[in-house]
């Protein structure tokens, strides 16, 4: 996360943010890995980063420090963001031989790990959600699962006093599971959309290139934060269009275990169209903060646009309801607090 060559996504914001909130309550520490050991501060939040000797299997989801034992070795609670790797095995078999409690949240990823061979999800005191559909994903830790949300910087993603401008925005990475392109078929030819991320499959990108001829749609592959911000402020709607399966790429059985960029748009007032993919109609309430269209249906997500476009009446209100909503259940203090909370109940 730290440093050149550092990998940034809704995963690792999701970690930090996390920690950032439960530093002000308890003492914290995020540990991660990088390419040299550094240590660094954020308010109240320690952060180690680990010197990564080798990745098991070559994958970066698997980084190995022989520090790793003497960070932890303070640590009342373990808490790892990932489920099957063999970083988390690892932390799982420190946590057993230490007495610690050791709790996992699953971000979505995956890699080699040892599980085959010794079930460490036996060691794992309970598996912090990030939704009810991540719940589902993980029957393994089935009476152990406490659903905590995330949320949203509310010092930066809130109500913007720039006007409003008749824009549709996507903010997200530039993959097939996120739906872009059915989300640029429903656009009306006089709808501008922009479209915030970086592309991590070219071929997936120049598909998109192709779809957009004729159409008022802008790419920004390399925003500054703030920019992203300024986006979600002044847009009209913001959407995430995620599909399970993707005529460009396989199929993806989680395509959003939360929806951070949801939360983000609604804290900022702005309503939001979602597909009815995975967590997102947990996210959404449907007709109240925005609308549901059913998930790989382009003529569905184009009426529900078309119906946020026109209807000046319903856009108030729903703006209205998306700041609400957020406030009341999608913050950083109020996850961190369950996340506590979810400590305690398995001292």
């Amino acid at each position: 996360m730290f440093g050149a060559g550092g990998y940034w996504g809704g995963g690792e914001r999701y970690a930090l943010e996390l920690a950032r909130a439960e530093a002000e309550l308890v003492p914290t520490r995020l540990v991660s890995f990088g390419e040299e050991a550094r240590r660094l501060r954020l308010g109240p939040l320690q952060i180690h980063v680990l010197p990564i000797r080798f990745r098991f299997k070559r994958n970066y989801l698997n980084p190995i420090s022989e520090l790793l034992p003497l960070e932890v070795a303070d640590a009342r609670v373990l808490h790892v963001h990932q489920d099957s790797t063999i970083l988390t095995d690892a932390v799982a078999l420190i946590g057993a031989a230490m007495g610690k409690r050791v709790v996992v949240t699953d971000l979505g990823g995956a890699a080699p790990s040892m599980r085959r061979v010794f079930d460490t999800s036996r060691l794992i005191s309970a598996h912090l959600a990030v939704s009810r559909f991540a719940a589902s994903m993980n029957p393994h830790y089935a009476g152990r699962t406490h659903v905590i949300y995330g949320g949203a910087d509310l010092a930066r993603f809130r109500r913007g006093s720039a006007p409003r401008r008749k824009v549709v925005v996507y903010v997200g990475r530039v993959m097939p599971h996120k739906g872009i392109h059915d989300l640029i078929d429903a656009v009306d030819p006089d709808m501008p959309l922009e479209i915030y991320g970086r592309t991590y499959d070219q071929s997936y990108r120049t598909a998109l290139n192709e779809k957009a001829a004729g159409k008022h749609v802008r790419f920004f592959d390399s925003a500054a934060d703030d920019e992203v911000v300024r986006a979600l402020q002044t847009a009209r709607v913001s959407v995430l269009p995620s599909v399970y399966r993707s005529p460009f790429g396989g199929p993806c059985p989680k395509p959003e275990l939360l929806g951070l960029s949801m939360i983000e748009a609604m804290a900022c007032a702005t309503p939001v169209v979602a597909s009815s993919a995975a967590s997102l109609p947990e996210i959404v309430d449907d007709g109240r903060c925005g609308l549901v269209f059913e998930a790989g249906n382009p003529t569905d997500l184009r009426d529900r646009l078309r119906h946020l476009w026109a209807d000046d009446d319903l856009w108030d209100r729903m703006s209205e309801a998306a700041y609400d909503r957020v406030h009341e259940l999608f913050t950083w203090p109020l996850t961190a607090r369950r996340a506590l909370q979810a400590y305690e109940a398995v001292r």
